[in-house]
C-alpha cells in the first residue's frame, strides 16, 4: 500500500508530461470531423423534378423545403425532418414495399415515401401511391 501513492503519482506526472510536451499538437474541434460528414448523407443536396422544371426538393443537413412550382400565396420554408421506415402519423400502413423510406415532418405532421438509388430520387404521392422523379443537381 505504501508504494501505490507514489505509482500513482508517477502515472499522472507521465500523462501531463506527455499530453503537455513540446512538440504535441491540439487539434481544433472545427478540425474534428463529423461521425457522418453532411456530404455522406445520400439526400443532402438539391433535387430537380424532371417533370416540371420548377419543382425541387433542397436538403439540408437538418431541414429540408419542398418547392412545388410557381404562383404559391407563400413561398416554400424550409422545415425540420426525419428519414424513418414507417410513418407516425398514419395508423394503418400498409407494408412497405422494399427500399421505401419515409421523410417524416413533424411541424405538419406528414410523410412523403420515398426510394432513392442513386441520383434518381422518386417521391410517392397520394393518392394511388403516383410517383414523381426528381434528380440530383
Amino acid at each position: 500500500m505504501e508504494y501505490a501513492r507514489p505509482i500513482l503519482l508517477l502515472i499522472i506526472a507521465a500523462v501531463l508530461a506527455t499530453c503537455g510536451a513540446p512538440g504535441s499538437e491540439t487539434v481544433p474541434l472545427s478540425d474534428v470531423p463529423e461521425t457522418v460528414p453532411v456530404e455522406a448523407d445520400p439526400l443532402f443536396g438539391t433535387w430537380r423534378r424532371l417533370s416540371y422544371p420548377h419543382g425541387s426538393i433542397q436538403v439540408k443537413p437538418d431541414s429540408l423545403k419542398f418547392a412545388v412550382g410557381e404562383g404559391l400565396a407563400e413561398p416554400a420554408r424550409f422545415q425540420a425532418y426525419r428519414v424513418t421506415d414507417t410513418c407516425p402519423f398514419v395508423r394503418a400502413v400498409p407494408p412497405r414495399p422494399t427500399g421505401v423510406q419515409y421523410l417524416v415532418t413533424p411541424d405538419n405532421e406528414s410523410c412523403s415515401a420515398f426510394t432513392l438509388s442513386g441520383d434518381t430520387l422518386m417521391m410517392y404521392y397520394p393518392p394511388g401511391n403516383e410517383a414523381v422523379t426528381y434528380v440530383r443537381e
